[in-house]
């Protein structure tokens, strides 16, 4: 918020200029590094998404993190096995995790979880909370 308030003197608004040219360097920067990488990785591209194909153990889900801060933790969108016989599917823009199995790992997975779980069949509609 102090960047919105306009500045009381031209040494404040000289440090102000300099320090945005600094960050919007940093962040160019940065951003190089991680489209560097980035472009190493095979992806795909669905409408409004590029998804990274990452191969490892399923517990290495929990070690993704942002490129940009190794404190912040990223939700894999999409996880399954090599044997195809379960899935977890997520977005950015719903607050839900979407598990797909055969029946009795669906009820082991919902036993597990301390939060609410509901059963949702294929064709039921998503809702984008706010």
């Amino acid at each position: 918020m102090a960047w919105r308030d306009p500045p009381g003197d031209e040494a404040t608004r000289r440090w102000r200029a300099e320090e945005r040219s600094r960050r919007r360097d940093e962040a160019a920067r940065r951003n190089a590094e991680i489209r560097a990488t980035l472009v190493q990785i095979p992806r795909f591209d669905l409408p409004n998404r590029t998804y990274y194909l990452l191969e490892g153990p399923v517990a290495a889900v929990t070690q993704l993190r942002n490129p940009a801060s190794s404190s912040d933790w990223l939700n894999a969108d999409l996880v399954w096995p090599d044997d195809r016989q379960w899935f977890v599917a997520t977005d950015v823009d719903f607050w839900s995790l979407y598990i797909g199995g055969d029946h009795d790992f669906i009820a082991e997975v919902a036993s597990a979880v301390t939060t609410r779980t509901e059963i949702v069949a294929l064709d039921r509609q998503l809702v984008i909370e706010d």
